[in-house]
């Protein structure tokens, strides 16, 4: 099975860097290609039928607020192929407001029509050994 991994994370710390590495590994043990797409900066036009899942990754750019950034709406207004795929809502802890932001990705990535089967707040690296067999 091949995964997609679209990030919107503006300026990855440390922090950061360490869940992504954390989670790639951990698809990837259990026998699944990993593809990480540049949510920020890639266009949407990325063949996104090839792949067999799709999996979000970003964080609330606020500490106090649940705004979802414009550009991952854009984002998935214009991706192709992607009406019924299965995908994954995946939100990394930070500030006060996470649950109601995990809330309006899903929202937007069912809005196109991407069937959410699973989400998950991240917590730090080590949590996502546990998250990862629920991807895919």
């Amino acid at each position: 099975m091949t995964i997609a991994l679209v990030t919107f994370l503006d300026t990855p710390d440390q922090h950061t860097k360490a869940i992504l590495d954390s989670l790639g590994s951990a698809i990837r043990t259990r026998g699944f290609d990993l593809v990480l797409i540049d949510g920020t900066s890639t266009s949407s036009t990325v063949a996104m039928a090839t792949f067999d899942y799709i999996a979000t990754i970003t964080r609330p750019d606020s500490l106090w607020r649940a705004t979802v950034p414009a550009r991952v709406e854009q984002f998935w207004k214009e991706a192709v192929g992607i009406q019924g795929k299965k995908g994954c809502a995946l939100v990394i802890r930070q500030g006060w407001r996470t649950n109601a932001f995990c809330r309006k990705v899903m929202a937007i990535m069912e809005s196109v029509g991407i069937c959410v089967d699973y989400f998950e707040i991240i917590r730090d690296a080590a949590h996502c050994s546990d998250i990862a067999p629920f991807i895919g």
